[in-house]
C-alpha cells in the first residue's frame, strides 16, 4: 500500500532529478501531500531511540511506553504508533 510518505519521498526524488514543473502538476496535481513539521519529526527520533535504548537494558516495554508517555505529554498510544512507525527524517527539497 502507498502511503503519504510514499508519495512524498518519490515527489522529493522526482524534483531533485529535475522534473520540470508542468511534469510534477501532471503526476501529483490536484492531491494533497502532508508534510510533518521538524519538531515533530525530530521528537519522533528522540522518542524511537530512548525507547530502543531502555529495551536493549532489559525494561519492560509497557513501563518505559508509560514513562515516555509522561515525559513527552503524549497518550500511550501514541507512543505505541511512533515506536511502530517507520518514518524518519527527509532530506530537504531545496538543498
Amino acid at each position: 500500500m502507498i502511503d503519504n510518505e510514499d508519495i512524498f519521498t518519490q515527489l522529493y526524488e522526482d524534483i531533485r532529478n529535475g522534473m520540470s514543473i508542468n511534469d510534477v502538476r501532471k503526476n501529483y496535481g490536484g492531491g494533497s501531500i502532508y508534510i510533518q513539521i521538524l519538531k515533530s519529526t525530530t521528537r519522533n527520533e528522540e522518542i524511537k531511540e530512548r525507547y530502543s535504548a531502555q529495551i536493549k537494558v532489559g525494561k519492560k516495554r509497557n513501563k518505559v511506553i508509560k514513562a515516555l508517555a509522561r515525559e513527552y505529554n503524549l497518550s500511550e498510544t501514541t507512543i505505541y504508533g511512533i515506536i511502530n512507525s517507520e518514518t524518519s527524517i527527509q532530506p530537504s527539497l531545496f538543498d
